[in-house]
């Protein structure tokens, strides 16, 4: 049973607004229907034709209706929700209806773009060019397809014809895919010019034949690519060397290795042989299983460790004379070892004796010395205050204290070379300084000699017992060389630094002579020094000892006859 209806389309649905022949298939019905409009300004009639079954007359109309409309509702959000852009136009160009895509794409509102013309919102050129195909497609009466693009994008374009001359149009993006397809060209033609200018020969190969070869490939060959492809890899391995070849690819077909690295030869065309490292792996090429094969040439290599093998047997030559004459040279060099140590112990033995002897030579002069201090004790009471003969005595007791001090001297020369840093101990120098004073007042008795010293603190140094020798001979000097009737020593200790080293500085200075240019120059020898005999030469190998150093000059700068000025600077102790 059949039959039809009118039916009003809703105001700004997907049918109302163009014309089109739609067909909805039921269980029960089918409706078919066509409305012819031009506008979407207001609601238009439609004759709907229904044709069902033969229970058809048992359909409510109004259910026919509502049916109708939810079929549309659907339609239009199935429209909207693509991202496809999707128009409807008129034989003009005038847009029926847009769904949300188009309408974005074109930059208008989805309910404000209808009655316009879609030419209008493109350029001048792309307008034309889709007008064209728009055309063709209503003259023909068929499907047309193009591609087109616009400012770096690209786009599938399709108009399909509908009813009354008019045309569905589609445009899918294919920008993604299309800088894909781009990006993959040019990414082949990339690896393409990579492949074909690698130093390293390449080829794709089976048992049976060569698939590719890479320019290279062709290089050590000595073939041309095309004549290359079909032929078999092994045919331009060295003969001896083919069958270890055959084997090696045969572990791979078998699936005992995956990837093979090994060196072979193969046979360039002009009959030189070529040594080659082979890297090969298994890989499938167009579907099936292949090889991949990257070939260096290492004929520089293998010849290089020829060379080297040459100079290594020549070297183990070398090293074999040499090592004879090393052992000929080691027997003389151990004797002369044990010549040497007997002339240490020699010198050793010497050097003790000499010792004993200096030992010795002290302890009778010191008994000796002993001997005339209480002999001249004993006259100076037997005189009976006769001054001359006291001035007298008093000039023997200076004699023999210092000739106790040449003792000491002596002795202390002996044993500075056996201190080592380890016997460097922490001494105040204020203390060395004050028993040396009095010391010097003894040998110098009355009020002719005066000494200017005022102690503040402790003035830590790192010192041993020799440096009160040094410190006795500067004040020595200064007292028995002064050469005045009234002798002043004035002495002090500051604070300084020494190429980057700090130290206590003791400064002694006189009103005696002092030193020329040429006893300063010379006044730390032992050659020509005749001024101070063993003492400044002594002070001074008793100040490297400690690490510090003396010094010698002007108490008045440039005018030496003002007397000396004589310094010590000794390391700080820490």
């Amino acid at each position: 049973m059949s039959g039809s209806f009118d039916y009003c389309f809703p105001e700004g649905s997907i049918i109302a607004g163009y014309a089109l022949y739609f067909r909805i298939i039921t269980f029960q019905y089918m409706f078919i229907e066509c409305c012819p409009v031009k506008s979407r300004s207001f609601s238009y009639p439609a004759k709907v034709l229904i044709m069902t079954g033969d229970n058809s007359g048992n359909i409510d109309q109004k259910m026919r209706i509502s049916y109708l409309e939810s079929m549309f509702e659907k339609m239009e959000l199935l429209l909207n929700s693509t991202d496809v852009l999707i128009a409807f136009l008129d034989s003009e160009g005038h847009i029926i209806f847009a769904n949300k895509s188009m309408a974005e794409s074109l930059g208008a509102d989805i309910h404000n773009c209808e009655d316009t013309v879609i030419w209008d919102f493109m350029d001048a050129e792309t307008g034309n060019r889709r007008k064209k195909y728009f055309r063709e497609c209503l003259e023909k009466n068929k499907l047309v397809n193009f591609e087109d693009e616009r400012n770096g994008r690209y786009f599938i374009n399709s108009f399909a014809p509908v009813s009354n001359n008019n045309a569905i149009v589609m445009v899918r993006n294919i920008t993604p895919r299309r800088r894909a397809e781009i990006a993959l060209r040019e990414s082949e033609e990339k690896y393409r010019s990579l492949v074909e200018n690698a130093n390293d020969g390449i080829c794709i190969f089976t048992e049976e034949a060569v698939l590719y070869a890479n320019r290279r490939f062709s290089d050590l060959v000595g073939f041309q690519a095309d004549g290359i492809i079909g032929t078999s890899l092994s045919l331009y391995i060295a003969p001896s060397e083919r069958d270890c070849f055959i084997r090696n690819i045969a572990s791979l077909a078998h699936g005992e290795k995956t990837q093979f690295v090994f060196d072979s030869m193969i046979n360039h065309r002009d009959g030189i042989r070529i040594n080659i490292e082979f890297n090969i792996s298994v890989i499938t090429y167009n579907g099936h299983r292949a090889y991949l094969a990257f070939m260096r040439d290492i004929t520089n290599r293998v010849n290089s460790a020829a060379e080297l093998r040459r100079h290594r047997d020549h070297l183990g030559e070398l090293v074999y004379e040499r090592t004879l004459e090393l052992t000929l040279t080691n027997k003389e060099l151990r004797h002369e070892i044990a010549e040497r140590k007997l002339a240490q112990e020699s010198l050793q033995s010497a050097k003790s004796e000499a010792e004993f002897y200096i030992d010795l030579m002290s302890h009778d002069l010191t008994n000796f010395n002993h001997a005339l201090l209480g002999n001249i004790d004993l006259l100076d009471h037997a005189i009976n205050g006769d001054d001359k003969v006291r001035r007298l005595l008093n000039s023997c007791r200076r004699q023999i204290a210092r000739s106790k001090l040449l003792i000491h001297k002596v002795r202390t020369f002996s044993k500075i070379k056996d201190i080592a840093a380890a016997d460097l101990m922490e001494i105040d120098l204020n203390v060395c300084i004050t028993d040396s004073i009095n010391l010097m007042k003894k040998m110098y008795p009355g009020n002719d000699v005066q000494f200017v010293f005022e102690p503040e603190g402790k003035k830590n140094i790192l010192g041993a017992d020799i440096l009160s020798a040094a410190v006795n001979i500067v004040l020595e000097n200064a007292v028995a060389h002064a050469g005045a009737q009234i002798v002043n020593v004035e002495i002090s200790v500051m604070e300084n630094n020494v190429d980057g080293l700090d130290v206590w500085t003791l400064c002694v200075a006189d009103n005696g002579p002092g030193f020329s240019d040429e006893q300063k120059k010379n006044a730390f020898t032992t050659d020509g020094n005749t001024l101070r005999g063993l003492g400044l030469p002594l002070a001074n190998e008793i100040m490297k000892t400690l690490g510090g150093r003396i010094k010698i000059e002007d108490r008045t700068p440039g005018v030496p006859q003002h007397g000396a000025l004589v310094t010590l600077s000794i390391p700080k102790a820490r």
